[in-house]
């Protein structure tokens, strides 16, 4: 294991897994039919274009390129020239208490949309998230991110996607709550129970917390007031053997958040924020 559990998610490496996963869902070796035309997209960038004044910003992010092809707005509300704003440097400016999560959710989520198991339609599904992105002066605002499908080949694979991003205020720390919208429901709940489940999976396999760290964490997120004494009986285990593994759960949290914790019932709290504990 290297010694940053996480370091394939963060900085310059981010954005190479990033272009890995969609490079590995869109094979190059295969002709894409696009189905969204022109005119459907001009429309609804003409409607955001209306919004820039309204501290509101977008790009396009081309899946097959893994680049950014259609931008306004970052240069007034994030300080970033369209030019030096690629998608690596997007990537780069998630606040590094959240980029982890940020970077692995994301991925899930695309694992799970090429799956082909859910029906996809040209700016309808929203998923939406807040994230904290660094602006060029150095601080860090909060903005309110809508992802969509912006264009579409004829299996309904995603080929772009569309991200609007509306700034909200200076970040204060808060832990930061994706959702989805505008699907059916049961829709939504399946989409988010198996993104969720994919996190989780991912984490224990790539040992982010063991599987017996999970569930001491699983039992702190039910009752942040549940004392070590209390999980160790619940799991059958003697209150020393807890006490290592919220060590161990402290010592790894410094890999995927920046913030201070002081104990493991924190780091709960955070994740059940987070969706990644229930």
């Amino acid at each position: 294991m290297p010694d940053d559990i996480s370091f394939f998610l963060k900085g310059d490496l981010a954005y190479l897994r990033r272009r890995e996963i969609l490079e590995s869902l869109l094979s190059s070796h295969r002709i894409y039919h696009p189905v969204i035309t022109k005119e459907q997209q001009k429309k609804q960038l003409d409607i955001l274009d209306q919004q820039i004044p309204l501290e509101s910003f977008y790009f396009v992010v081309n899946f097959r390129t893994c680049e950014i092809e259609q931008i306004n707005g970052v240069k007034k509300w994030l300080g970033y020239s369209n030019k030096e704003f690629t998608l690596s440097q997007y990537l780069k400016s998630v606040h590094p208490d959240h980029v982890v999560l940020f970077n692995l959710i994301a991925n899930c989520m695309y694992r799970v949309l090429f799956q082909e198991i859910f029906r996809i339609r040209f700016n309808t599904q929203k998923y939406i998230s807040m994230v904290a992105l660094r602006h060029y002066n150095g601080e860090y605002y909060v903005y309110k991110k809508t992802s969509s499908a912006f264009q579409l080949d004829d299996k309904n694979h995603i080929l772009a996607q569309l991200n609007v991003f509306k700034r909200i205020e200076l970040y204060d720390g808060d832990a930061l709550k994706p959702r989805i919208e505008e699907m059916e429901e049961a829709m939504r709940e399946k989409f988010e129970k198996m993104v969720d489940q994919m996190v989780y999976t991912y984490m224990v396999e790539q040992r982010y917390f063991s599987k017996q760290e999970f569930e001491v964490l699983k039992y702190y997120a039910e009752d942040l007031h549940r004392t070590s004494n209390e999980v160790a009986q619940k799991m059958n285990l003697k209150p020393a053997t807890i006490d290592t593994y919220n060590k161990r759960i402290l010592e790894k949290s410094r890999n995927i958040f920046t913030h201070p914790f002081s104990n493991a019932r924190e780091v709960a709290q955070r994740l059940k924020r987070e969706k990644i504990l229930s």
